[in-house]
């Protein structure tokens, strides 16, 4: 990534669109296609790659590569877990239940399941008065 980016510099390619073709973009199916356009949409929207201020190349690059491992590791994270644990969609009555988890609908499922593993830590530790566990649990849906 770097270096291509480094390349395309010399050659005075900077501030314009790059567009990757050759013998490998045809032997991909339309499917794959759009897997790999969904994975990069994901990535822009949900994580919010390409919207942090950083002074220079190098740093951007990390940072957009540590978008795309944050990315990875949620896929990865729910990707042997049923559609019930991923998908809470009692917020919004008006979508379809059925419909298949989004990255974000993934996102979200991971940050309840660390809160909620946080508070069952929290209660094995102490035993805090049910008034403040009602207040975390209300606390954790609307963070999640």
């Amino acid at each position: 990534m770097l270096f291509v980016t480094q390349m395309l510099r010399k050659k005075g390619v900077v501030g314009k669109f790059v567009e990757f073709h050759g013998d490998g973009l045809s032997a991909l199916s339309v499917a794959d296609r759009a897997t790999i356009e969904q994975d990069f949409h994901d990535v822009k929207e949900v994580w919010g790659a390409g919207q942090q201020q950083v002074r220079n190349i190098w740093t951007n690059a990390a940072v957009y590569q540590l978008n795309l491992w944050m990315h990875t590791l949620v896929e990865l994270w729910a990707w042997d877990r049923p559609h019930e644990d991923l998908c809470d969609r009692s917020d919004s009555p008006w979508d379809d239940a059925d419909r298949r988890p989004s990255h974000a609908n993934r996102r979200k499922a991971l940050r309840r399941h660390i809160m909620d593993h946080q508070l069952s830590t929290i209660k094995a530790i102490s035993r805090p008065p049910r008034k403040i566990l009602d207040l975390a649990r209300r606390l954790m849906a609307l963070a999640a």
